[in-house]
């Protein structure tokens, strides 16, 4: 199985261990290998804290992963550098090991949108799984004029179509899309919605930010990290009623749907620039390979 390769992969990959100066681990799962390196073969990594592993796997009840990703935290400890993309976890590592590196986006790539749309379109993005919501949110949909459109696959596929047929809400879900397609699907949405429970720093956000388009997403850690109320989108609660209040203020003033969208492309390209963050984590990089 995949995790006894894991545990396995530093000696039977041996050759290319050994020439490698610094080693960087994606995820928590990429640790295990990158520690044995460490023990074995002095070889100094730099883990990727990319979201809140244990409390994804609360929401899913899975307990056997919250006990795993417990002790994989705890083998953080021998990293040498740690990126975070959030700051609200900054305090979960030594503070002279921790990197603020946020997830960052191509603008050139996520373009601005061209033309105004007529369409009510709506988009989400994301796995379709408990915790991304997405049954709330076609209950908020109902009432709503307008077709939400989910880019994404899981387990919940087929049971989302049956709950929006029973609704009476038009949904479409398209998955799995290629990285490469996706400015297409932001282009012909007129609103974006991360309907999340729980994210870190949602890289469909920030791509649909960066495309300029309106952002309503609920007021939860990750979200509200990028999304300032009124001033680049709006935030909501995670009820539907809620939601529902969001998207038709946004679909009857959209003179101000556009400025907020405006103001979200300008928050990605000052603060979220990719070709900057790279700059940043090849630097980090360089410095830890120059003192092993």
């Amino acid at each position: 199985s995949k995790y006894f390769y894991n545990i396995l992969m530093p000696f039977i990959q041996y050759r290319y261990f050994k020439k490698v100066h610094v080693i960087r681990t994606y995820h928590l799962f990429g640790i295990i290998p990158a520690v044995i390196s460490r023990v074995f073969f002095g070889k100094k990594f730099i883990f990727n804290y990319a979201y809140d592993y244990f409390a994804f796997a609360k929401i899913s009840r899975n307990y056997i992963q919250m006990i795993f990703f417990t002790v994989l935290m705890i083998l953080t400890g021998f990293a040498a550098k740690i990126f975070v993309a959030n700051k609200n976890h900054l305090s979960k590592f030594p503070k002279s090991k921790i990197v603020y590196l946020p997830n960052g986006v191509d603008t050139s790539f996520f373009k601005a949108k061209k033309n105004s749309s007529s369409s009510n379109a709506i988009l989400s993005v994301g796995r379709l799984t408990k915790q991304k919501n997405f049954e709330s949110l076609i209950h908020a949909m109902k009432g709503i004029k307008a077709k939400l459109l989910i880019v994404g696959q899981g387990e919940l596929k087929k049971k989302l179509l049956m709950l929006a047929k029973a609704n009476k809400v038009s949904v479409g879900i398209i998955g799995p899309v290629s990285h490469n397609q996706m400015p297409k699907f932001y282009q012909k949405a007129y609103i974006f919605v991360s309907w999340s429970l729980i994210e870190v720093h949602p890289k469909s956000l920030l791509e649909a930010m960066s495309s300029s388009l309106p952002i309503v997403a609920t007021n939860v850690e990750g979200n509200k990290e990028l999304i300032i109320n009124k001033v680049n989108g709006l935030l909501c609660e995670t009820s539907a009623e809620s939601i529902r209040d969001s998207i038709n203020r946004m679909i009857k003033d959209r003179g101000k749907a556009k400025m907020l969208g405006r103001r979200a492309r300008l928050t990605v390209k000052n603060e979220y620039n990719l070709d900057t963050l790279l700059e940043r984590e090849v630097q980090v990089l360089h410095q830890l390979g120059r003192n092993n």
